[in-house]
């Protein structure tokens, strides 16, 4: 959990938020992993000059990764799988149900 300060006179914190908490539960072995993250992040402003306040907003994530062997994983992973339609950037809303999978092959 953090706790954003603003020391600057005059000025708004912007685009960070004054509250942030983040909760990743892992379990793993050598075959199969998987982690569960939760991050939750209060209001904050926008702009230093303007007055326009980004909401909060809470997302969930999964990843896993299976190893077929030392060389050859597969792995998918999710984020924002709540749906939530939030801003990390002023105008710009971030991906919801952003899915991804793929292939990692070491040599």
């Amino acid at each position: 959990w953090t706790q954003g300060l603003n020391q600057v006179d005059g000025k708004n914190l912007t685009a960070l938020p004054a509250h942030r908490g983040v909760l990743s539960v892992y379990r793993g072995d050598d075959q199969f992993e998987t982690r569960l993250s939760l991050q939750a992040f209060s209001d904050r402003q926008a702009y230093d000059t303007a007055s326009v306040t980004l909401l909060a907003y809470l997302t969930v994530g999964l990843d896993a990764t299976y190893h077929l062997s030392k060389t050859f994983s597969l792995w998918l992973n999710g984020d924002n799988l709540l749906g939530q339609s939030y801003q990390v950037q002023p105008g710009y809303l971030e991906p919801q149900f952003h899915v991804r999978g793929g292939i990692e092959i070491i040599f």
